[in-house]
């Protein structure tokens, strides 16, 4: 009676208990020292406690222990911190999640790869609840250490700022950390500058991006291109395509159909011909698309002598399939017909 054991014996038996499964059994003895205001400040028994809590799926007992732990200044292992946030965002408890890996963050230093994957979900994760600031602040934290941080992350933040139309605030975020989003993105992104806001907007969006290091592609072009065209801006679009064919891009067909119909609205009717002289120089030959604009452009100014000359061109290149058209849509003359 009233004998005490060592401190390493009761390490030793909580190791033990923790080894073969028994949870409870460690917890209680843990717990029953600090009632007794013995304190067993060792990490590795509680983060093995956690990870055990975390695989039998206890979350809230894993929690517990773990805000046990850091009251009393203790620092998790580093798998510890992993399976914990990991199971934290598979079940999407996005504050706890966001909690533990600033904490995993500033104790862990460099991230391996399972490390970096998780908090690259829980990133995904945050962007989705629209919680944004949490996001590019967990990225900032990992960067120092793991600078190849995935470019999806990226995206999804750039995604959820399209979502709030904080264009600001997204392109001080890639300056800061001189990454930038995919391509893909960033087309999504200027179309919806464009759309919310105007051309010139996204060109000075765009010129900052280029300055740390974005190189626009013909898809880029052509969404300022179009968008320029919707405006009535045709100098702005011829200019974007100068710059364009400057840098060796071949803009898609869809982008000189775009031209083409901007310059019919603003009764540019040479220069439409040019573009499609252009385009087939640069080898993207017309398609049933470009014909339709041409030819709708021409009646609008009823130049029915160019538009007839349109359809023998069409005819000489294949365009025109009576047979087929009969197939496909019996009794209905083609529009070539209705129209001459």
């Amino acid at each position: 009676m009233g004998f005490k054991n060592l401190l390493c014996s009761y390490e030793f038996m909580a190791s033990l208990l923790v080894q073969v499964g028994m949870l409870r059994e460690a917890d209680g003895l843990l717990f029953d020292l600090e009632g007794e205001e013995i304190s067993l400040d060792n990490h590795e028994i509680f983060s093995y406690l956690i990870e055990g809590y975390v695989n039998m799926k206890e979350l809230e007992r894993s929690v517990f222990v773990y805000d046990f732990m850091r009251g009393h200044g203790m620092i998790s292992l580093r798998l510890c911190y992993h399976v914990l946030v990991d199971l934290l965002v598979r079940i999407q408890r996005t504050e706890l999640a966001f909690r533990i890996s600033v904490d995993m963050l500033d104790f862990c230093g460099k991230l391996n790869c399972a490390n970096a994957k998780t908090l690259e979900n829980l990133v995904i994760l945050i962007c989705g609840n629209g919680k944004i600031l949490e996001a590019r602040n967990i990225v900032k934290k990992v960067l120092p250490f793991n600078p190849e941080v995935s470019s999806f992350v990226f995206d999804e933040i750039a995604f959820a700022y399209c979502e709030k139309k904080d264009f600001n605030d997204l392109l001080s975020f890639f300056v800061e950390v001189k990454r930038v989003q995919s391509v893909v993105a960033t087309n999504r992104v200027i179309n919806s500058l464009c759309s919310s806001y105007n051309v010139k907007m996204a060109g000075f969006f765009m010129q900052e991006l280029e300055n740390i290091g974005f190189k626009l592609d013909e898809v880029t072009y052509g969404i300022l291109i179009g968008w320029s065209c919707r405006e009535g801006n045709m100098k702005n679009s011829m200019n974007y395509l100068s710059l364009m064919l400057s840098e060796g891009l071949v803009p898609r067909i869809y982008t000189y159909n775009t031209l083409i119909s901007g310059l019919f609205k603003v009764v540019l009717l040479e220069h439409a011909r040019h573009i499609l002289n252009e385009m087939m120089d640069r080898g993207t030959p017309p398609d049933i698309s470009t014909f339709r604009v041409l030819i709708a452009g021409y009646c609008r100014s009823r130049r029915f002598d160019l538009v007839k000359s349109l359809i023998h061109e069409m005819d000489n290149g294949g365009l025109l399939n009576f047979r087929q058209w009969r197939i496909h849509f019996p009794g209905r003359l083609p529009f070539w017909d209705l129209t001459l």
